[in-house]
């Protein structure tokens, strides 16, 4: 575990650093896991997704002081269990064929829209909601693809997606469709 965190790390004194600080804080973490997800593999998975997450940004962080590195681990190794408690309890999904189709559109709906309306909506738009629409609709990328070219925050990507539709439904008209 900590030989591919040390490979994420370029610097021989950040290398150091984080073995240190990997040796000072790995009981510690595993206890805090164990703590909240009461299953040892549990436990060590969600450790070493945290020391794998901190190595990533180890760059970053390796200034802070003792206090506050010890703060950054247990906020990492607190959402690393909630992730994998989360997985763990996730009920599984029912097939997409198995479900039943109880409003199907009627034919005429896809008659009803007038695409140059929606296609000048769009263009109405901030490039900031325009791009995030883009990536999403046109590239199918993910909340998390979009957010690492943007260089904003997954939720902001969210409230960029949620604020443009309702902004696109206000310029057609989007009560006829609700």
């Amino acid at each position: 575990m900590l030989a591919v965190c040390m490979t994420l790390i370029d610097n021989d004194k950040d290398q150091t650093s984080f073995e240190d600080f990997y040796y000072r804080n790995r009981q510690i973490a595993y206890a805090f896991a164990y703590k909240i997800l009461n299953n040892s593999a549990l436990a060590e998975e969600a450790c070493a997704n945290a020391f794998f997450s901190i190595a990533k940004c180890f760059k970053k962080i390796h200034n802070y002081s003792l206090h506050d590195m010890d703060a950054y681990l247990i906020r990492t190794i607190r959402n690393a269990c909630y992730a994998i408690y989360n997985k763990e309890n996730q009920n599984p999904t029912s097939s997409i064929f198995d479900l039943k189709v109880e409003d199907e559109p009627s034919e005429d709906f896809y008659d009803d829209i007038d695409l140059d309306l929606l296609i000048d909506a769009v263009r109405k738009l901030d490039d900031k909601l325009k791009s995030v629409i883009a990536y999403k609709v046109y590239y199918d990328l993910t909340a998390d693809e979009i957010a690492q070219i943007m260089g904003i925050s997954k939720r902001t990507v969210f409230n960029y997606l949620n604020k443009a539709k309702r902004q696109i439904l206000d310029l057609i008209g989007g009560d006829r469709f609700e």
